[in-house]
């Protein structure tokens, strides 16, 4: 009984990150969940008034914010949203102010300013770089909790990266780092992979044809992929989904599963705005 507990424990504290979204040309939005389900809830916009959009969120008119919870479900509330935006990823965005907002798995907005956040650059997914005065730059995450950490640990030179991505980069040594949703920077230094092609937020191809993923814990994924795809097909990149030459939706779970979705009425080379 206790190891069931414990078990069950586990599953359901388990970091979970993979919602998204995206905007039909009628200005229909689906949204996908965790686990990779779909779904329309009836929310709508005008894709000519974004203004600014993530992998869980996106801002209309500068002044509404809509985000994206693990279930799939969207909130829209007014916020006061900085005029000079240097950065954004997934689940962040920062001011030239040192601004940075955070949304959290449920949806919700957390804000933090900092001085040394004015020297941010270099933005992928869940992570961005500082500038430090010596030269060197030093790693932020940014949690599912909507939290960031700043680790010390991975202050490195510019000249080490070579690639940048959602929730992954990849050093000049050709080693990929992984982000988990709890912000943590897991070194995959025993899986070797090809240069960098097609750039998701928790997937990538490679120059060898390899379709990674990366799960929620941080696990760099090589997944069965339907029998359907090709990955030479991929067309539209998004956060947690891609869409291919055939206007067919693939979308990627928590685990870093892919697979492909479908939705009466809807045909998926329609959609004009995608996240991230």
């Amino acid at each position: 009984m206790k190891k069931l507990m414990l078990l069950l424990v586990l599953i359901f504290t388990q970091s979970s990150w993979a919602q998204s979204f995206m905007i039909m040309n009628n200005g229909s939005i689906l949204t996908t969940d965790k686990e990779g389900f779909l779904y329309d809830f009836g929310h709508f916009a005008y894709p000519h008034k974004i203004s600014l959009k993530g992998g869980i969120f996106f801002i209309e008119e500068n002044s509404i914010i809509a985000t994206i919870d693990e279930k799939g479900m969207l909130y829209r509330k007014y916020e006061y949203i900085p005029k000079n935006i240097i950065g954004k990823g997934i689940n962040y965005f920062l001011s030239s102010e040192g601004e940075l907002y955070m949304i959290d798995k449920a949806g919700a907005i957390k804000t933090k300013t900092e001085e040394d956040f004015k020297q941010a650059s270099y933005f992928g997914g869940n992570y961005f770089f500082l500038a430090l005065d010596d030269g060197k730059i030093e790693l932020v995450t940014i949690s599912d909790t909507g939290e960031y950490v700043r680790h010390s640990e991975q202050i490195m030179s510019l000249s080490d990266l070579v690639s940048l991505g959602g929730k992954y980069f990849m050093n000049r040594r050709g080693v990929v780092h992984t982000i988990s949703a709890a912000g943590e920077v897991i070194v995959h230094a025993d899986k070797r992979v090809g240069l960098i092609d097609r750039r998701g937020g928790s997937f990538f191809t490679d120059s060898s044809g390899f379709i990674y993923t990366i799960s929620s814990e941080g696990e760099l994924v090589t997944p069965a992929i339907p029998a359907n795809l090709s990955v030479t097909n991929i067309v539209r990149n998004a956060s947690h989904y891609f869409i291919d030459l055939q206007g067919r939706l693939f979308v990627i779970n928590s685990r870093g599963e892919i697979y492909q979705k479908e939705m009466n009425n809807y045909h998926f080379d329609n959609v004009v705005v995608v996240s991230l």
